[in-house]
């Protein structure tokens, strides 16, 4: 694909660092954002999963994504699912001097490696103080950030319950470009019954709890905040979530799961890894609108390139900032039937039609 095609809205592209950034198609993203940077009490970056020379070799390839499309956007984010890092943010966006140094650090990190963006993921603030020390935190960022036209965004929980505790949304919006909602991982081993970790729509036999768990009401309930359309990615996952069925005669959304033997699985199934994988059998959920595939005592909840497509239709017709996907690594590569990073891609083709 060529890097000529005006893209009309975002296609924000989180990469792990797992494939190789030569192995990148950079021409189906607008964004690309490294994935993860941590931070300490003090504001110093950290370095996570690798060490500092292999992240450094890491991020010296991905510079190089620029070259063929001249029109990208390399960032980095900060923070991730890591218990750890609550404290540090914690701690760090306390004090005026704590996220004085924390900008500095991250605007030295940016130049040295020539990325013009920082992604913030902060999963998730705790309590009021928390909330309200994120608040200051994107504001220092925001102000210094406009000053050399670096872009800010933010990565948040989808779930009204969780965003209510964590997000004052009305005051955020104001200092980030764009916000990447991380509408996946609505289920999970934790569930009694199966879900679709990734739903795009309720069901109307639903509790009104779990009617909450789902894209469209996410990207509703972040709107109804004052949130600019414009702002919101809808998040979409290059992975599956994985259960164990109790009865395997009973395999549609909403059957019992097996707890146990679902907690002593990994749970999680990349595209790249099902694509070529043997044995499944794919059905489609009428009442949830979602694909799922079964075999054996096994069910794996996942998104098709169909059902990619039917999320960046949505994000185009309600005139959304764009989509996000977690993650690169991830993706179909070249042994799948489909080609490499065949999910992003579909969205690309949706979203330049």
């Amino acid at each position: 694909m060529s890097s000529t095609v005006p893209f009309l809205v975002r296609i924000v592209c989180y990469w792990q660092g797992i494939i190789p950034a030569s192995e990148i198609t950079p021409e189906i993203c607008t964004h690309i954002i490294f994935s993860f940077i941590g931070v300490n009490d003090s504001g110093n970056l950290i370095y996570l999963y690798s060490d500092e020379a292999e992240i450094k070799r890491k991020l010296n390839e991905f510079q190089k994504l620029k070259s063929k499309n001249p029109k990208l956007t390399l960032m980095a984010a900060v923070g991730g699912a890591n218990d750890e890092l609550l404290n540090a943010f914690d701690n760090l966006s306390k004090t005026e001097s704590g996220r004085e140094n924390f900008i500095n650090e991250i605007i030295k990190f940016m130049n040295e490696n020539s990325l013009t963006g920082i992604d913030i993921d902060w999963e998730y603030p705790r309590n009021d103080e928390e909330k309200e020390n994120f608040i200051l935190l994107l504001r220092d960022l925001h102000s210094r950030f406009s000053l050399s036209n670096f872009t800010l965004s933010i990565a948040v929980a989808p779930e009204k319950w969780r965003s209510e505790k964590s997000y004052d949304i009305p005051r955020l919006v104001e200092y980030v470009d764009f916000i990447n909602l991380m509408t996946y991982d609505f289920h999970g081993s934790w569930d009694e019954t199966v879900g679709h970790h990734t739903q795009m729509f309720p069901h109307h036999g639903d509790s009104s709890y779990i009617k909450e768990l789902n894209c469209a009401a996410s990207i509703s309930y972040w709107k109804s905040n004052k949130v600019p359309a414009e702002k919101l990615n809808l998040g979409i996952a290059t992975y599956g979530k994985t259960f164990v069925l109790s009865d395997i005669s009973k395999h549609r959304i909403g059957s019992i799961v097996d707890v146990e033997a679902t907690k002593n699985t990994s749970g999680i199934i990349g595209y790249n890894e099902f694509c070529t994988s043997l044995g499944w059998k794919q059905h489609f959920d009428t009442n949830y609108r979602a694909y799922y595939a079964v075999k054996d005592d096994s069910w794996f909840g996942f998104d098709t390139k169909q059902q990619v497509k039917t999320k960046a239709r949505y994000a185009k017709e309600h005139n959304l900032g764009g989509v996000m996907f977690w993650s690169l690594d991830t993706d179909s590569n070249e042994n799948c039937k489909h080609g490499k990073f065949a999910l992003i891609s579909e969205a690309f083709k949706e979203l330049n039609s």
